[in-house]
Order: C-alpha cells, then structure tokens, then sequence
C-alpha cells in the first residue's frame, strides 16, 4: 500500500489543525498508528483529556474513517501534476515539523525544495487593501530580502501578499505561496495567474486536499504553516482587527522573529502594527534591519549585501499634518450607548461578567467574557459567543497578543493569570 494513503488516513481522521507532533511522536508513523489496536491507542492515553490535546471521540473517527478514500486524491494529484508530500518525505519543509500542529500532507504543485535549501525564509504579509506607503515598504523590503537570496513567503491573497510573490519573482528569486483552500479550487480567480507564475519560480502548498473550497476559519489554520515554514514573519501593514495578526500570534507560539513596519499613528490601517512594535515586534525600516537579525545564518552561504538600501520611508512624509491640520482618518473612538431596555442575545453575553481589558474591540470584549477560569476548548468559546470561526479566531488572537489570553494546546485557551 502506497505510504502515503496512512498520512491522507490520519489527517482526515483527526482533522486540519490537530496536535499532530506529540501523537506521530509516540508511534513514529501514520502506519503504525492505523495497525495499533483499541486497547493500545486507549492505553497509550492518546485520546485521552488533555494528553495530546485530541479528544476522546477521535478514537471512534479513526475507526470510521476509511483509508482507501485517499486513493482518490492520490489519483487526482498524479493526473494535475500535484506532489503529495508527507512528513516522512524528505522533501517536507524542516522547520515545519518543529511546530506542534503540522501538516500530515502537503499539496505541492511546484519545487518545495527551496524551503530546505535556503538559509533563510521570510514571511513578508499584510492587508489586502494597503496604502501606497504599504505597497511601496512591502516592495522595497521583498525585493531586498529576494536579492539576498531569501525564500519569500506568503498567502497569495490581494494587496500586500501579492506585492511581496511579485517582488521576489522581479529579483529571480524563489518564493512560496500558501493556500487556504484546496489546487483547482478556483478561489481569487484573479489572483490565478499570480499562482502559476509563483509555481514557476518556486511552489504553490496548501494542507487541504484538491478542490476543496476556502471555508469558515481554513484561513486562520493556513497561516500556521506561512510562520511555520518561516524563520520570521514581517507585517507591512495590519489594523486591529487583521487576520494578519493571527499570523503573528501562531509566530509568537512556534517561536519565531515577528517583525513590523511602523506606520502612521493616527491611521487606523496601522494601528495593528504599531501596536505589535509596542508588544515587542521588530521594528523595521528595510530588508536591511531584518538581514542584520541573521547576520551569522547568512555567513558563508552566500554573499550578504551590505549596501545602505533605501527604505519604504524614501519620497514619504510621514508626518504629512501640521499643528493645525485634522487627519485624514482617526482612529474612531466609541460613544457611550444609552441603557436599553431589552438587548439582543448577543448583547446578553457581553454583559460584564469580568472586568474587560481596556481598548479592545466589541468581539474581543463578548469572547473574553464567555471564558471560564478553567481551561475552554475552541469549540465552547464558539459555541458561547454566537460568533463565527474566524471572528473567534481574531478575536482570541488580538487577546493573545494584548496577554489577556492564553493557548495551553490542544485548542484549548485560558484567562491569563485564572
């Protein structure tokens, strides 16, 4: 049997996003976990509460989950010129399988090599509505990092992402785009083009098997694999409430550099990453300051341009208002609402059950209130908050990054200091 078909097994079985690493860790392989009995699997306290942070009912998914239906796939991806890539594949990126919830298979259509053969990978990310500021630090900092032979990585979506692929490809450097969504999905159709040209001159990988649609919160998963396979992430521009800050918080967790551009103080559309640099991020102003953080990486592997480039800063004021000029955008600020008599369902469990961090927004706010002192899986706090996946999701990250909240693993998030 074609290996393999164990990995594709395991990986619909547990679902995107498991703690794979403790539990490939214990039984060394996707095969030896298939032939395990019951009896093993139960004693070895691989589904039980809080071990590997799967849950109990992911025993009984694996019994019901046939493994032929990989087959399927595999024959899907041979025909459309799609690599199956496993971790026991040496192909698979290295500083991927060091974070606790990798992949079990990834769908390549392109050279992955370029992941291990370099030094050094940069994520380089941001809004899909940037500023000319935005597009012109995002510009100028890919292509510096490109001409030094630096992977670029990023997620192929409008704005800066699509900045940051089309610099590295001006420079002929290789970079790496990560898809929320299955090959073949025909998500961003406009950004189609850009993917091929991506595959061309490095590769195009998602998790998610062939023509699976973008869903609910496959986004927020995806970006743990753009940190992942990156030796640090640079933000180019993000508000408050960005998915890009996920990216920054799964950064956070697997360890890596975070790096921002700081940007106009009084502008919303930086209020994100200015409020990273506040936090600890990196600030930077080129491809320089970032090259500097590898500086012993770099040595002897390839030539290290010690050339003054310009900065995103050049022809820019980035204090355009004088003493007596409104800016263009402020940061809103929210009137006080007068009592109502009665209020939504929502509204009901925002009421303040705890005292609420200072200067977060509404979501944050409902979120922080529904979480118990104890530990609370994902599922609940969803399930509570009558929110989304994916406003959850930001949610519980613009939390982690202002350490109100904690992940201790397994999808599970804690209250600081409860």
């Amino acid at each position: 049997m074609d290996k393999r078909l164990y990995w594709l097994w395991l990986q619909s079985a547990l679902g995107f996003g498991a703690n794979t690493n403790a539990l490939v860790s214990a039984y060394g392989s996707a095969e030896r976990i298939y032939e395990a009995s019951d009896d093993d699997l139960r004693l070895s306290g691989a589904f039980s509460e809080g071990f590997f942070g799967l849950k109990a009912q992911g025993l009984q998914k694996l019994k019901q989950t046939d493994i032929r239906a990989g087959e399927s796939v595999l024959e899907y991806c041979e025909k459309n010129y799609i690599s199956v890539i496993t971790p026991d594949d040496p192909r698979y990126p290295k500083r991927l399988l060091g974070i606790q919830n990798y992949p079990l298979a990834l769908f390549v259509r392109g050279d992955i090599s370029c992941l291990n053969e370099s030094s050094l990978a940069i994520g380089v990310i941001g809004t899909r509505k940037p500023s000319e500021y935005g597009i012109k630090a995002a510009e100028q900092i890919a292509r510096g990092l490109a001409k030094n032979r630096v992977t670029i990585v990023s997620g192929g979506a409008l704005g800066i992402d699509s900045v940051a692929h089309r610099s590295a490809i001006a420079e002929k450097d290789k970079t790496v785009l990560v898809m929320g969504c299955g090959h073949d999905s025909r998500y961003l159709r406009e950004n189609e083009a850009l993917r091929e040209e991506v595959t061309r001159n490095g590769a195009t990988i998602t998790e998610y098997p062939p023509l699976t649609m973008a869903g609910k919160g496959y986004f927020p998963l995806r970006n743990r694999i753009i940190s992942g396979v990156s030796n640090g992430v640079v933000i180019i521009e993000a508000n408050l409430r960005s998915g890009t800050l996920n990216t920054a918080a799964h950064a956070k967790k697997q360890r890596r550099d975070i790096f921002a551009v700081p940007g106009d103080v009084s502008s919303v559309s930086y209020a994100g990453s200015n409020k990273l640099i506040i936090d600890g991020a990196h600030a930077v102003f080129s491809a320089q300051d970032i090259l500097e953080r590898y500086r012993f990486e770099l040595a002897g592997k390839r030539e290290f341009s010690n050339r003054e480039p310009k900065t995103p800063f050049d022809g820019i004021d980035l204090f355009p208002f004088g003493e007596n000029d409104a800016p263009q955008e402020k940061i809103p600020v929210k009137k006080a609402q007068k009592p109502r008599a009665a209020a939504p369902k929502c509204e009901e469990k925002a009421k303040i059950l705890k005292t609420v961090p200072e200067g977060i927004s509404k979501n944050a706010a409902l979120v922080y209130n529904v979480m118990k002192t104890e530990d609370m899986p994902l599922d609940d706090i969803i399930r509570e908050s009558s929110l989304s996946v994916s406003k959850v999701l930001i949610a519980l990250t613009e939390l982690e990054i202002g350490g109100h909240v904690t992940c201790v693993g397994g999808n599970n998030y804690r209250v600081t200091g409860a």
